[in-house]
């Protein structure tokens, strides 16, 4: 691929990224203002847990579609069974996990109502997830781009046109249920092709994932906790609308830097998986790095006095909308001060999964779990809940000094 081919291809994928971006921003504000806190923190807190099932549900079947050269009916075929299956498992375990939780909690029937819904849009969305891998190997960023903002356009609009005839808290749901479901009609539209499954074809898959998925599908539920327990440390430490303060600050303070992680993985890791050999891959690897760790710091620090121009406009917000006795200046800080030190811990795993590396990411992976959930809790605890960040940044800096002294071998001696 030539130079301009690979500037094409950035822009695109930049330009998917930072419009779902925006749409995710626009959709999130206009429902929590719409719903006030009460409301939109019970969205918040069935988007989790559904969460959590999305991310026990990508075991490498996915990333193997990146990975293996050639992709025919029958191998695209499996996986998407796969997928199916383990998406049909996932509903119905979310669907289990909500009625005992309506049931126990004595919660009302529009909660149920909710989070069924939102199970049903795993399904759909774990099944989308075979299409969306063929066009990020393939680096049809452009396709992406509009298949993502066609999407989110049908479920915003679907939704409103049907609003009049409904209760409120169900508009953000719906939305998540149309924007899925139209984006994985459409994906199988583009990208027709025969299904084609047979027992020898699931007994290949097995045989060719001993070497990437299962050793991924090891670390899975350890990398699922640690993507997940910083959000659940804050619903154990103030409940649901700590949950929603706290996801409300990280949408704003955190998302900036997976937009380099999204960069990264959607655009840098099929790049770097065809690469010739470790020595480039790893060159690659640390200019990105270093070069994210720049931009992180320099950001954070500007960020960091422009707050302290608009903290009185942030807090009146806050009150406005139903979310009080949080300090939110102080999470935001806790945030901005992870920024840099996030970089590496993330970055690992994507450089881990190129070089075929995943079998050292379990320790790894039970660190970064125990760092988080200590450290905030124990912040959380001891001193207050507006501390959690500070803790989640704590066990960030915690991280980064095990892959100088655990990771380093792997990253720059053995290259």
């Amino acid at each position: 691929m030539t130079r301009k081919e690979n500037i094409n291809q950035f822009a695109w994928n930049s330009l998917d990224i930072f419009s779902r971006l925006g749409i995710n921003f626009f959709v999130y504000f206009f429902f929590l203002n719409l719903l006030g806190a009460d409301k939109y923190a019970t969205f918040v807190f069935i988007t989790l847990f559904c969460g959590v099932a999305q991310s026990l549900s990508k075991l490498g079947q996915n990333d193997y579609l990146i990975i293996k050269k050639d992709i025919n009916n029958e191998t695209l075929s499996s996986i998407l069974f796969l997928n199916f299956l383990i998406g049909f498992a996932s509903a119905i375990f979310l669907l289990i996990i909500f009625a005992l939780i309506s049931f126990f909690a004595e919660r009302e029937s529009s909660f149920l109502i909710s989070a069924s819904l939102m199970s049903i849009s795993v399904l759909i969305t774990i099944c989308s997830n075979s299409f969306l891998y063929i066009l990020q190997r393939d680096q049809q960023f452009k396709t992406l781009f509009f298949l993502n903002f066609t999407s989110s356009a049908f479920g915003l609009l679907i939704t409103y046109i049907i609003s009049g005839n409904l209760e409120d808290f169900i508009y953000p749901v719906l939305v998540v249920l149309f924007t899925q479901t139209f984006l994985f009609v459409t994906l199988i539209i583009i990208k027709p092709f025969k299904f084609s499954i047979s027992q020898e074809s699931l007994k290949n898959l097995y045989d060719e994932s001993k070497l990437f998925i299962i050793p991924l599908m090891k670390t899975r539920p350890m990398m699922v906790v640690t993507k997940n327990i910083d959000s659940f440390s804050a619903l154990i430490l103030g409940g649901e609308i700590l949950l929603l303060a706290y996801n409300t600050i990280k949408k704003i303070f955190i998302y900036p830097l997976s937009i380099l992680y999204a960069v990264l993985d959607r655009w840098l890791y099929p790049y770097l998986a065809k690469l010739a050999n470790t020595s480039e891959v790893m060159n690659s690897y640390s200019k990105l790095t270093k070069n994210i760790f720049l931009t992180s710091l320099i950001t954070a620090i500007f960020i960091f006095f422009i707050i302290q121009f608009v903290d009185g406009l942030i807090i009146n917000y806050a009150r406005q909308i139903g979310i009080t006795n949080v300090n939110l200046i102080l999470m935001i800080y806790g945030f901005l001060f992870s920024w840099p030190i996030c970089v590496l811990p993330t970055l690992i795993y994507t450089y881990a999964k190129v070089v075929q590396k995943t079998d050292l990411l379990p320790k790894f992976a039970i660190v970064q779990a125990i760092s988080i959930a200590i450290c905030m809790l124990a912040t959380g605890f001891i001193i207050g809940g507006d501390w959690i960040t500070v803790g989640y940044s704590i066990a960030y800096i915690i991280m980064n000094i095990y892959i100088f002294k655990i990771f380093k071998l792997v990253i720059f001696s053995r290259i």
